[in-house]
């Protein structure tokens, strides 16, 4: 499978009955990541809403959480246990050498102010 057919099993039309709101991102078994301003054209926040998957299955979700200031918007897949989804997407690994000229920002900086040493990381980077 290449990487576009691979992304490609992970996208969801998002409906309300006949009507297509738009599409999301199944981020796990259980949820699907969409725009705010898709569901947005939902009748309801409490609304039921159909999942079309790309294999054809359509499975209920419901909007539960919403990020006003980023639009970003949560669909819950309703009993996700009970339908047979795929897992979570495979991530991107980095090309050697690349990482190591990125900066790090934030975790360690936080780990070092409260009295944790900063990991050395330049073993692993000789071992690959």
């Amino acid at each position: 499978m290449n990487a576009e057919s691979c992304a490609d099993a992970y996208w969801v039309r998002i409906h309300e009955g006949e009507s297509h709101l738009g599409a999301g991102f199944l981020l796990t078994r259980s949820f699907v990541l969409t725009a705010l301003h898709v569901v947005s054209g939902a009748s309801g926040d409490d609304v039921r809403l159909d999942l079309h998957l790309p294999d054809g299955k359509r499975v209920p979700g419901r909007l539960c959480d919403r990020i006003e200031e980023s639009d970003l918007a949560l669909v819950a897949v309703l009993d996700a246990h009970a339908y047979d989804l795929p897992p979570a997407p495979p991530t991107d690994r980095p090309r050697r050498g690349v990482a190591r000229h990125l900066p790090a920002a934030g975790y360690e900086d936080r780990a070092e102010r409260a009295g944790h040493p900063r990991a050395d990381h330049s073993s692993q980077r000789r071992a690959r």
